[in-house]
């Protein structure tokens, strides 16, 4: 008989129950894992990874400020171009 849809197979409970085990058996043992790297971006990559298991995650805030990056409404012209190429190549007069 197959297991409901959604339900956990036994495969699945038996290696989460593994995983969940060696964790535990290593857990006090990763401030000595910190200090044996480094290089600081090797530690920070270390941090990095696992923050997701540490920090819950942020829901976007609703009144957050728009993140959107407009484009500019106006280009400059050829000759504010050429103004500009002018003071850089002899400097401001």
């Amino acid at each position: 008989m197959p297991r409901k849809k959604g339900s956990k197979g036994i495969i699945t409970k038996e290696v989460r129950l593994k995983l969940r085990q060696l964790f535990d058996d290593d857990i006090n043992k990763i401030p000595d894992y910190m200090a044996q790297i480094e290089d600081p971006r090797d530690k920070l990559d270390m941090i990095v990874k696992f923050m997701p298991y540490i920090l819950p995650k942020l829901a976007p805030e609703a009144d957050a400020p728009e993140t959107k990056i407009e484009k500019p409404e106006h280009r400059m012209t050829k000759k504010q171009l050429e103004q500009i190429r002018d003071i850089m190549q002899n400097g401001a007069k």
